[in-house]
Parts: structure tokens; sequence; C-alpha cells
């Protein structure tokens, strides 16, 4: 080969030298994007929608109470350090699927709840799209 290593001149060569299989490997990575759906995201599946998911969570209570679809994973998020997590007062909680066996989770608070404090919710389940409700408490 003539010229520097990536010259004009050096590819060129390098291309007419292989030119009677450079279809037959065209056409077999045709064939395998065609049928590979985890490198062709046209082709990937869908995810399913996440249609249940309720928070209960009443001023003055000290339980915020989350409907949902089974053993998916939930993480609740308070604006204020009041979720008990073992002994510690917590902002964040996340339930693993284990825990959700039935699709209802109730989460205890170390005080009641009180007017203005956003309380959220989102659930995650392998195969579906993640859902995200936030409430206020009134």
């Amino acid at each position: 080969m003539t010229g520097g290593y990536g010259s004009y001149t050096c590819i060129t060569e390098f291309i007419n030298g292989r030119s009677e299989y450079l279809p037959v490997m065209l056409e077999w990575v045709d064939e395998f994007y065609k049928t590979h759906t985890v490198y062709n995201s046209k082709t990937a599946a869908k995810k399913k929608t996440i249609k249940n998911l309720s928070v209960t969570a009443k001023k003055g209570t000290e339980v915020i109470k989350i409907k949902t679809i089974k053993k998916a994973k939930v993480v609740v998020t308070v604006s204020q350090k009041i979720i008990k997590s073992r002994k510690k007062a917590v902002k964040k909680l996340v339930i693993k699927p284990a825990k959700n066996k039935n699709g209802t989770v109730s989460v205890k608070l170390s005080k009641k709840l009180k007017k203005g404090i956003k309380v959220t919710a989102k659930v995650t389940k392998e195969g579906y799209k993640a859902k995200t409700k936030t409430i206020t408490i009134k």
C-alpha cells in the first residue's frame, strides 16, 4: 500500500482488495439489523402503561396509602422528613417489589400530615412505563 495509514490511496486499495467480499458483508449486516430487535428501535417491544395508581393522604393522618399494580417498585417522596424508616425520619422511601405483593402499600409517618405538604409516588415495573402521581395536602 502506498501513502500513509488512513490516506485516500490506502483506503481505496484496502476496499479494492476486498471488493468481492463487501456485497456479502453488507447483505449480512442488513439481515442482522432487520431481525434483531435489540438493535432496531423501531421494532423493539412497546412497554405497557400502568393504569392504576392512586395516592390517599389526608390532613391530620399519619399514614399514606398507595394502590397500584402488584409486584411493582414504589418510591414515595414527601416534601418534609416525616416518613418512618426504621428509627429515622426520611423524605424518600423505596418499597421493593417483594413488599408490594397485592398492589396496596401503606407508608407510616412520624408526624401528622399538614396542609401544603406534597406527596409523590413513582411506580416502576419491568415491561411497563413508569408512572408518577403527586398530590398536595389540602
